[in-house]
């Protein structure tokens, strides 16, 4: 009813510790945890060490949020001023390599959120180099989302086409 906290008892944790980020994963349809250098995954009753084969450099103060329209954790910045992204598919992480347009400037305890239109993620704030506070925003788009076309209208001579569609408003991804 939103009006008391409950401790959870749980057999595993991670580490105590702050500066963490975590977010729920629309693949693994759980809890994201990720603590500086290890992936952590909360199903409601046990914390799970997902060790995965890849993971970003160690780090505090980095955020993340969910590209909607490609159903992808992706996690940003942190200590030591980084402005790399990250993401995360389900089973490991992988870096990101921005290809048009300017990245923003290097930042830790910045708010990361899915974008309004569910295409993408926006970044606010954050503190940089020299202690330097940032007031911008920033929007991640997602670049390649599925087309969606309506059942029967595929190419000419065919009597129908599978139909590509949104699920519980997530829109297929096309690619890696």
């Amino acid at each position: 009813d939103g009006s008391g906290w409950t401790a959870v008892a749980t057999a595993t944790t991670p580490l105590a510790t702050s500066g963490r980020t975590m977010v729920f994963d629309p693949v693994l349809q759980r809890i994201l945890y990720y603590d500086s250098s290890r992936t952590w995954a909360y199903d409601g009753r046990t914390w799970n060490n997902l060790q995965p084969p890849v993971s970003p450099p160690p780090r505090v103060g980095s955020a993340m949020a969910v590209d909607q329209g490609r159903r992808r954790v992706l996690l940003f910045g942190g200590n030591q001023y980084r402005n790399d992204l990250w993401e995360w598919n389900g089973a490991t992480w992988r870096q990101l390599a921005t290809t048009s347009g300017t990245t923003p400037q290097g930042r830790w305890g910045h708010a990361m959120s899915p974008d309004v239109d569910g295409d993408g993620v926006l970044v606010f704030g954050g503190g940089g180099s020299q202690l330097a506070l940032r007031g911008e925003t920033w929007r991640m788009n997602s670049t390649t989302p599925a087309s969606i076309a309506p059942y029967g209208s595929a190419c000419r001579g065919s009597s129908g086409a599978p139909e590509l569609r949104a699920i519980d408003g997530f829109r297929p991804w096309l690619g890696q």
